[in-house]
């Protein structure tokens, strides 16, 4: 699954310039925080968007790369949050990219919205 709806410089770059270097240095790392993502998508939207990418409709790509670097960002966030002026920066910025994976995971979830989920 790795890297299909987002990259890893989408999750790096999301998270913010405060985040752990030695975890950004990790495309292992990296990777794993990804495939969690992507799980995390299809799971709660009932779509295999992953295996299924090469027939989502075209302007539906951007909103899952979003909300997939949202959702790895939040866990390379956690890996080490030390980096962030204090814990309620982090805690602000996970709570940010939370709602922004929420709001755009709605839509997608809704199974009679047959535009976004054309193909899938």
């Amino acid at each position: 699954m790795s890297f299909t709806l987002c990259s890893s410089y989408a999750i790096i770059s999301t998270a913010g310039k405060y985040a752990d270097s030695g975890a950004i240095a990790s495309n292992q790392l990296l990777s794993e925080f990804c495939d969690e993502a992507e799980g995390e998508i299809c799971e709660t939207t009932g779509a295999d968007w992953v295996t299924n990418y090469s027939s989502v409709q075209t302007l539906v790509k951007p909103a899952l790369a979003n909300c997939c670097a949202c959702l790895a960002a939040i866990k390379l966030i956690s890996y080490d949050p030390s980096g962030y002026t204090n814990l309620e920066e982090a805690s602000f910025i996970t709570d940010v990219l939370r709602d922004t994976a929420v709001r755009i995971m709605k839509p997608l979830s809704d199974r009679t919205n047959a535009n976004l989920l054309q193909g899938v």
